[in-house]
């Protein structure tokens, strides 16, 4: 399975790869129950209990979240499309193909493709009829 992510300069990258090609510090540090990570725009706190799929969707997210410009909490419909950009980031159409012809639930899905049960749910509800079709 390919774990392309953002394309930065013609390369595409790992969330690690992203966040020291934009100058993040990225810190694992306890957070309040309900966080997984969150950011002022320059470093990124990631919840020091997180498994690694947990970290690297939070990662990815809060990296979309600084590559936007966003500072603190946003609104529901912020937070809504960082979702869908992550989950999109984090799987590729392809990865998705591939993983769903053999895994029987979202929870293998999300364990195949190294990301949370939420980023598959978001990946799935962008689909289009063709490619759910395609998905069979």
């Amino acid at each position: 399975m390919s774990h392309r992510l953002l394309t930065l300069g013609g390369m595409t990258n790992t969330p690690n790869q992203v966040a020291a090609q934009m100058g993040l510090r990225v810190v694992s540090t306890r957070l309040p129950d309900g966080y997984g990570g969150m950011t002022d725009g320059r470093t990124i706190w990631l919840d020091d209990r997180l498994t690694m799929a947990e970290r690297r969707s939070n990662l990815a997210h809060e990296i979309l979240h600084c590559q936007a410009g966003h500072t603190g909490h946003q609104p529901p419909h912020v937070e809504m499309q960082i979702r869908k950009a992550t989950a999109a980031w984090l799987i590729s159409l392809e990865d998705l193909r591939r993983a769903a012809q053999w895994t029987g639930s979202v929870d293998e899905l999300a364990e195949e493709l190294h990301v949370t049960r939420r980023v598959v749910i978001d990946r799935l509800e962008m689909l289009t009829y063709d490619q759910r079709m395609m998905l069979g």
